[in-house]
């Protein structure tokens, strides 16, 4: 795609949205948005930073419905770092994102800390940028447990934007042991698909690390606990 064709997807994303959104039957952001929408234009010059543009155009919003959920598609974005984690902890305690099964090199319950030299919590601040979401905790599910590229935190996409071009060395921890590990980017293969609420447990030296999707008062999840 030429500067020009990305340029006419980005107004026909703008147009479309100010057309339907009730955010602008309610509250004066016209304006507000015009200004954002032409700057962000500005910077659109091929597909990547067309979908970088639009991201950050649809997560203005604070809606978390309002979106682009584009799958992996060979040519633009197709690849991650087919690593299966998600975010444990809040904002008080901190967060941080944990390996949750098996892949590769990695074991579940493994800490991710770094991406190259950047840590995982600064590469999350800039892509939640771009997810569109009502809340942190949204951003953050959506970050790790979503299969479209422009919310998935590890993929060659955002990575690339954030980091830099591959290889891509990961700091993590394993019972207390700082480790690296160069982890390859590879043809997406479903990591961040939906799965069936979770319910399990993992265990990291003394500490154990319960994985809960979903608490429903009901006595299947009261037997568990």
């Amino acid at each position: 795609m030429d500067q020009a064709a990305c340029r006419r997807d980005f107004a026909y994303i703008r147009d479309t949205i100010e057309a339907v959104h009730p955010r602008f039957l309610l509250e004066p952001i016209a304006e507000e948005w015009a200004a954002r929408a032409t700057a962000l234009e500005r910077t659109v010059a091929d597909a990547g930073s067309l979908l970088h543009a639009a991201g950050l155009l649809t997560a203005w919003l604070g809606d978390g419905h309002t979106n682009l959920e584009l799958p992996f598609e060979p040519g633009i974005c197709s690849d991650c770092l087919n690593l299966p984690c998600r975010w444990l902890g809040g904002p008080g305690a901190g967060y941080h994102l944990v390996v949750r099964r098996d892949a590769g090199p990695f074991r579940r319950g493994d800490e991710l800390l770094c991406v190259n030299t950047a840590p995982v919590e600064a590469l999350f601040q800039r892509v939640s940028r771009e997810i569109p979401h009502e809340s942190e905790a949204m951003a953050r599910d959506r970050s790790t447990g979503y299969p479209y590229v422009n919310d998935f935190l590890l993929s060659g996409f955002h990575l690339r934007a954030l980091c830099g071009p591959p290889p891509y060395r990961l700091t993590y921890v394993r019972e207390g042991e700082s480790r690296e590990e160069v982890a390859p980017l590879e043809p997406y293969g479903g990591c961040a698909d939906f799965s069936p609420a979770e319910k399990s447990f993992a265990f990291c030296g003394e500490t154990a690390l319960l994985f809960l999707d979903e608490c429903t008062a009901d006595s299947e999840t009261a037997a568990f606990l």
